[in-house]
């Protein structure tokens, strides 16, 4: 019966571990809730995608997630969570959604011939048809690349 508030307008029961004690929500939950209760898709951001895609080392240190809604902020206990607009969104729930946060991120420039590779490699069958259903909405300079992942 106790619920906790875990950010403004957004509340949970939290879970109780016997060691730890009440458990605070994860700040993809919290999103994922903000997401639903605006009425907004939302994918993680590129810094995070490439992270997880294994591209780089490098860790972000703000959670930053991709919308098509508002720019917004949520403050969750010592962290914020950022919601930045974009013009083409695949949703997190989607496989292809982090590849492509991730190109996008990386850019032209950026995205070099052994991240293509990895991906190449790396992909199931199903994401790499799910990205080539996407090609013709993405920018043109992704075509290559994308085509490539997708062979």
């Amino acid at each position: 019966g106790e619920i906790r508030r875990v950010a403004r307008g957004f509340y949970a029961r939290p879970k109780i571990s016997p060691v730890l004690g009440a458990l605070s929500v994860s700040a993809p939950k919290v999103a994922l809730a903000a997401a639903r209760a605006l009425g907004t898709e939302l994918t993680i951001s590129g810094a995070e995608a490439v992270n997880r895609l294994g591209l780089s080392t490098q860790v972000p240190t703000q959670t930053v997630y991709w919308s098509n809604g508002p720019r917004r902020n949520i403050r969750v206990g010592k962290q914020t969570i950022v919601f930045r607009p974009r013009r083409f969104l695949v949703r997190a729930d989607s496989p292809a959604g982090p590849v492509i946060a991730a190109l996008m991120y990386l850019g032209r420039k950026g995205l070099t011939g052994e991240m293509v590779e990895k991906l190449t490699r790396d992909l199931p069958a199903s994401v790499k048809e799910e990205l080539r259903l996407h090609i013709p909405k993405l920018p043109s300079w992704m075509e290559k690349p994308l085509l490539r992942i997708c062979e």
